[in-house]
């Protein structure tokens, strides 16, 4: 799911993934996708604070906001994901993946 997304490269996959215990794949993709939604949103906030803070016209703010936008170097963090987390939880509970667990076993005895 982090395929087409760039990733800084101090995001450590490993971590990350003993942390999705019970999460399913479309928890994982809407983990990333929340994740990415709200990199945006701060590195947006970020450049709309430098053009109030830097402009008072409503014409160099949108300028400054554009180039603030246009020059940002935006990748995914370990930290980010982690703030994602936060809001996409997992689907499956403990007794889901026990349940889950013994039917992979019955049917691999099944077909012994």
């Amino acid at each position: 799911h982090l395929k087409s997304v760039p990733t800084s490269p101090d995001l450590n996959l490993e971590e990350i993934a003993k942390k999705l215990e019970g999460y399913t794949g479309a928890d994982i993709e809407a983990l990333v996708r929340e994740t990415v939604m709200l990199k945006l949103r701060n590195v947006y906030s970020g450049c709309v604070e430098k053009a109030n803070r830097e402009c008072k016209e409503e014409e160099c703010k949108n300028k400054v906001l554009n180039e603030c936008m246009n020059n940002v170097d935006v990748k995914v963090t370990t930290q980010d994901l982690a703030e994602g987390m936060k809001i996409v939880t997992p689907s499956l509970t403990q007794a889901d993946m026990q349940r889950y667990e013994t039917m992979s076993k019955q049917l691999k005895q099944s077909v012994i």
